[in-house]
């Protein structure tokens, strides 16, 4: 399952899905490509790479929308912030009980996604 053509071809689909239903990216995929039998650093590979491919054409939109200068900032804190994400993360990937991350991420995201429903219905 980790044929390094797959794996791309994998990440591309996802992350088109990804941005195409709004839905949580990174956080939904890892523990599906989990479940589905991929290993834990190639998931979380995969789901760097959507991140990726979401960022580029949200970035260029908000971009062309705003002024750069006043949000220099902010992008200085977020890069900081996302390596350091990034380097705990890696850190302690190993240590994750996947059932339990699984059991978590599927209650957020269906309370999300009600709570979302909920609001657009009112």
């Amino acid at each position: 399952m980790e044929n390094p053509l797959f794996v791309i071809i994998i990440g591309f689909v996802t992350a088109t899905i990804c941005s195409l239903t709004g839905s949580g990216g990174p956080i939904l995929v890892v523990p599906i490509l989990v479940n589905l039998g991929m290993n834990i650093k190639v998931a979380v590979g995969i789901s760097l790479f959507n991140s990726i491919i979401i960022a580029l054409p949200s970035s260029l939109g908000y971009l062309s929308q705003s002024n750069f200068k006043g949000m220099i900032i902010f992008v200085i804190i977020s890069l900081t912030a996302h390596v350091i994400g990034i380097l705990i993360g890696a850190k302690i990937s190993n240590k994750i009980n996947l059932n339990i991350l699984t059991k978590i991420v599927s209650i957020v995201s269906i309370s999300s996604s009600l709570y979302m429903l909920i609001l657009a219905l009112i």
